[in-house]
C-alpha cells in the first residue's frame, strides 16, 4: 500500500526528470503543437468510439449513462482541442470546434468533464477583459458556486460523497496534521468511524465492503490536490505549485488592449482546465493522466518562466 500510494510522486519524480533532460533545454514550439495535435487524435478517436459503441451496443448504449471513452487520457484529450480551437482558430470554425468538444465532453459519463471544457471558454473570456472585470467575474463565479452547492440538484449521492469525504480529508490535513507533514503512505484515507458516517448520511457502503477489504486504502478522495496534501502536506502542494506564480501573472494583466502570445493563452488555458479536472477526479495518482498532466505542467513553466521562448 505505501508503494502504490507513493506511485503519485513516482510519476511526478519521472515527468521531472523528463522536463530536465529535454524541455528545460529544448525548443518548446514541437512540444505545443505535440499537445494540441493530441487533442486532434483525441476527438477523433472518441467520435470513432461512440460510433463503435452505437453499432454494436445498440440496445444498452445510451449518450448520458456510464462511461463512453476508450480511455481516461481523453480526457485532457478533450481539454487540448477545446483550447486549441479557442486560440487558434477563427471565426465560425473556432466556435465550431469547440461545441464539437464541449458537446462529447456531456457523454462520457463525467459531468466534471464538462466544467473542465466549459471553464477554457470562461477564462478565454478573462483573459480578453481588463482586470476590474476579471476580479468581479471571479467573485460572482465564488459565490454562484458556493450558493449551488446548497440546491438540492447539486447535493444527488454522488456530489455529497465528494463534499463529505473532501470535509473529512481537510479535518485530517489542516487539524490533525496543521497543514505541515501529512499522514505519509501506506495508510487508509478514511477511519471505520468515517466509513460508517457515509453509509448512514447516504448509503455509501464501498468503504465497508469486505470483498473490497482495501478500499479505505486504494480510494483517495477524488481530487488528486487533498491526496497530495493528506500523504505530505499542504505546505507541500504550495511548494510545488510555486512556480506557476508568472502563469497566475499573466492571467490578471490587462490584455484588452494587447494582442496576447498565442501560446501563452493555450498553455494557460490547458493548465487551469487541467486543474479544475484534477480537482473533481483520481488523476494524479494514475499514470495515463498524471504524465499528461505534468508534461503540460513543466512546458508551461518553462514557456512562462523563460525570455527565450517568449519572442515567436
Amino acid at each position: 500500500m505505501s508503494l502504490r500510494q507513493y506511485m503519485m510522486y513516482f510519476y511526478l519524480i519521472a515527468a521531472y526528470i523528463y522536463y530536465n533532460q529535454y524541455i528545460k533545454n529544448s525548443d518548446l514550439t514541437p512540444l505545443i503543437i505535440f499537445l494540441y495535435r493530441i487533442g486532434v487524435v483525441s476527438i477523433i478517436l472518441e467520435v470513432l468510439f461512440l460510433f463503435y459503441l452505437i453499432i454494436y451496443d445498440f440496445n444498452n448504449f445510451s449518450f448520458f449513462e456510464g462511461y463512453n471513452y476508450y480511455s481516461h487520457a481523453v480526457m485532457f484529450g478533450l481539454i487540448n482541442f477545446g483550447a486549441y480551437a479557442l486560440v487558434f482558430k477563427q471565426g465560425v470554425y473556432k466556435w465550431l470546434l469547440f461545441s464539437t468538444a464541449l458537446l462529447l465532453s456531456t457523454f462520457l459519463g463525467h459531468a466534471s468533464l464538462f466544467l473542465a471544457v466549459f471553464s477554457l471558454l470562461l477564462l478565454y473570456i478573462l483573459i480578453r477583459v481588463n482586470l476590474k472585470a476579471k476580479i468581479t467575474a471571479i467573485s460572482l463565479g465564488v459565490l454562484s458556486i458556493w450558493f449551488l452547492t446548497f440546491l438540492p440538484q447539486f447535493q444527488d449521492a454522488n456530489a455529497s460523497w465528494r463534499l463529505l469525504f473532501w470535509s473529512e480529508i481537510n479535518k485530517i490535513i489542516f487539524l490533525n496534521n496543521y497543514g505541515l507533514l501529512g499522514e505519509g503512505f501506506g495508510v487508509p484515507y478514511v477511519s471505520i468511524d468515517f466509513a460508517f458516517e457515509l453509509l448512514n448520511k447516504i448509503g455509501a457502503h464501498g468503504f465497508l465492503d469486505q470483498s473490497r477489504h482495501l478500499e479505505r486504502w486504494v480510494s483517495p478522495p477524488h481530487n488528486s490536490f487533498f491526496t497530495i496534501c493528506f500523504h505530505t502536506g499542504f505546505i507541500s502542494l504550495v511548494l510545488l505549485l510555486t512556480p506557476i506564480k508568472n502563469i497566475v501573472k499573466y492571467f490578471f494583466i490587462d490584455s484588452s488592449k494587447t494582442q496576447p502570445d498565442k501560446n501563452k493563452v493555450f498553455l494557460l488555458l490547458l493548465l487551469f482546465s487541467y486543474m479544475v479536472w484534477v480537482s473533481f477526479n483520481v488523476v494524479l495518482e494514475l499514470p495515463h493522466s498524471a504524465m499528461l498532466f505534468w508534461l503540460v505542467f513543466f512546458v508551461s513553466i518553462e514557456y512562462f518562466n523563460s525570455n527565450r521562448y517568449l519572442i515567436k
